[in-house]
């Protein structure tokens, strides 16, 4: 036995010959290398085949097998008689046990070994359908002409029906051994029975038809198909489960969807054909409210009006005792030096415009009218002129006439206040200083103002109901972001910058479905999930693989009706993965290479030449 693929905790254990060390991964290991059931002992730290106990081995086997055709060539003499024992009980109120029942225990009073393992019971189930089906001639030839007549439609084709019979018992038991309830046994037994003989060349073999027609049955089979579909959709699978599968939401309380994490263009094209199925009922749009109502609530952090109230209040009051103390002391000046500054402004080309010569010509006039009657000015009465330049440069008065001044005239304002610093300079020392403390003590403020210009302006469309708050626009947001990121005078901190960033990340991501080259993954996606879909991945061939699943769509539409069950699973979960980007890594995972190969037209009729091995192997499996 080659040990070579155990790791060094398991190899120890397996030199002591403790097995219960070994770990499930190094049981796989050793598993794989001897059949299931086949007896081994330990020889110098090596483990190997214990021969002396592999007759009796063998032995149980042959009853195995024996006990399977015993029931199999009973099984229409005990269905005849379970159906009449259940009719006297229920007439006599008496408990006779089913005929099938006190067949298994005679056979175990008898020696006939029982099956211990789920792979043994599903063996037996197979042996059993098969065999039962293949007995059909010889319990013929033992009845009366009108009981030969009766059974003639058994007899036809019984190859096929044989397969059907051994594929059907297989499906069920497997469903069974999975926690598959009765009713999914008999659904996936009939189904698995009536597609088998139409895929065992497909396949090669019947366990393995069956395994695949009963996949939407089980959960583990639904997840698979999930997966399957997943990473079908996925323009670049391996990126995109990466992507899930390291995703870590940004921003507290948002949870972004599939699409958004993956930034795969396939899978955002299946989130907004899944966004519409009714399994969504309303859950994609609640989510994406959600998500915006969260990035609300982390830019409100610094945007509300409490912070803004608080960061003027505590800027004006430092501010306000700063100027208090510097004008205590000041001396009248003479503004000449201004008004001249105004004069060859307006003397210019620029000056020739007519927003230019209304702002200037309107300041010249202010400042005219503080000079008394020997040519002075009090410095505190142009600080209050200044602040009207300032209102005009910063933005800070509405209307048309302002926003024109702000600008066409900012240049020449700011040249001007310039010049008016330096006469208040003059009478009021230190007044600099008290210009360069209130610019940092506004920073906050300026701050706090930049970020909510960046938060009204890219709100857009109604209110939502579910949050009260409008949606961003993520062209505009990241418009406005890069254009303040870029300013080179941008007063914003780098935790504020980062906070803009991230919203700005998730809301590009967040739209990346709804871009021009996105396009609704194909209406066949969830439409037509039906069974031609759910089943296709029953053989190897992928060049056929659209031709196939739409033949065997056509000919197993009789029986959707029993993969209906299915079809609504699977939707559920791409709808749960499209909200839980790691559960859409994990059911991407799960998924292999399914592909499938061509189909003859006679699909249909050996389905019907199916049915009654299908209902025989999937009997005998209940």
């Amino acid at each position: 036995m080659d040990l070579s693929m155990l790791s060094d905790e398991d190899l120890l254990a397996v030199e002591q010959g403790n097995l219960r060390a070994v770990s499930d991964a190094g049981l796989d290991v050793i598993e794989k290398q001897f059949p299931e059931g086949l007896p081994t002992r330990m020889e110098g730290g090596v483990v190997t085949p214990d021969l002396g106990d592999y007759a009796s081995e063998m032995g149980r086997q042959v009853g195995l097998t024996g006990r399977g055709a015993v029931t199999g060539i009973a099984g229409l003499p005990m269905m005849a008689g379970d159906a009449l024992n259940q009719l006297i009980n229920s007439i006599t109120g008496s408990n006779i046990p089913p005929a099938s029942q006190s067949l298994q225990s005679l056979m175990t009073r008898a020696g006939v070994p029982e099956p211990r393992t789920g792979t043994e019971r599903v063996a037996q189930d197979v042996v059993a359908g098969m065999t039962g089906v293949g007995a059909a001639p010889a319990i013929a030839r033992g009845l009366s002409q009108g009981g030969q007549r009766m059974m003639a439609p058994l007899l036809e084709r019984l190859g096929t029906q044989t397969l059907a019979s051994g594929t059907a018992a297989g499906a069920a038991g497997g469903i069974r051994e999975g926690g598959g309830g009765t009713g999914a046994q008999m659904a996936g037994g009939l189904a698995a029975g009536m597609l088998a003989p139409s895929t065992a060349g497909l396949v090669g073999a019947g366990r393995g038809t069956a395994r695949a027609l009963t996949q939407p049955f089980t959960q583990s089979g639904q997840e698979r198909m999930a997966g399957r579909l997943l990473t079908e959709q996925a323009t670049d699978p391996m990126q995109a489960m990466r992507n899930l599968e390291m995703a870590t939401p940004q921003i507290p309380r948002s949870q972004p969807t599939m699409g958004a994490t993956a930034g795969d263009y396939g899978l955002s094209s299946l989130e907004r054909t899944a966004s519409q199925l009714p399994e969504a009922s309303g859950q994609y749009a609640q989510r994406l409210a959600q998500n915006n109502l969260a990035r609300n609530l982390l830019l409100e952090k610094y945007t509300k009006d409490t912070a803004l109230e608080n960061a003027i209040k505590k800027r004006d009051i430092i501010g306000g005792e700063i100027l208090k103390k510097v004008f205590s002391q000041k001396t009248p000046v003479k503004p000449y030096t201004v008004i001249s500054k105004i004069d060859n402004i307006l003397k210019s080309d620029v000056g020739s415009r007519t927003v230019v010569k209304e702002q200037l010509n309107e300041f010249k006039k202010q400042i005219q009218e503080e000079v008394n009657e020997v040519g002075f000015a009090d410095p505190g009465r142009l600080y209050s002129i200044r602040k009207n330049i300032n209102d005009i440069i910063e933005g800070n008065l509405a209307g048309p006439k302002a926003e024109n001044a702000k600008k066409l005239a900012s240049g020449e304002l700011i040249e001007i206040r310039k010049v008016l610093d330096e006469v208040i300079e003059s009478g009021a020392p230190d007044f600099k200083e008290f210009l360069r403390t209130y610019s940092i003590m506004s920073r906050p403020v300026d701050q706090i103002r930049d970020m909510r210009k960046i938060t009204t302006t890219a709100s857009g469309g109604t209110v939502n109901p579910i949050t009260g708050v409008r949606n961003f626009t993520a062209v505009r947001f990241r418009q406005l972001v890069d254009k303040i990121v870029g300013d080179p005078r941008n007063p914003l901190s780098k935790t504020q910058v980062g906070v803009l960033k991230k919203v700005a990340k998730e809301l590009d991501e967040g739209a990346m479905m709804n871009l021009p080259g996105i396009k609704p993954a194909g209406s066949d996606t969830f439409k037509n999930l039906t069974v031609g879909n759910l089943l296709g991945n029953i053989s190897a061939n992928p060049t056929s693989r659209g031709v196939a699943a739409q033949v065997i769509e056509t000919f197993a539409r009789p029986i959707s009706w029993v993969y209906r069950g299915g079809e609504d699973a699977v939707k559920q979960l791409i709808v749960d993965a499209m909200l839980d980007p790691k559960l859409a890594a994990q059911l991407m995972r799960k998924a292999t290479p399914q592909n499938i190969q061509e189909v003859g037209r006679s699909l249909t009729q050996k389905a019907a030449q199916a049915t009654y091995g299908s209902a025989f192997g999937t009997a005998v499996a209940q």
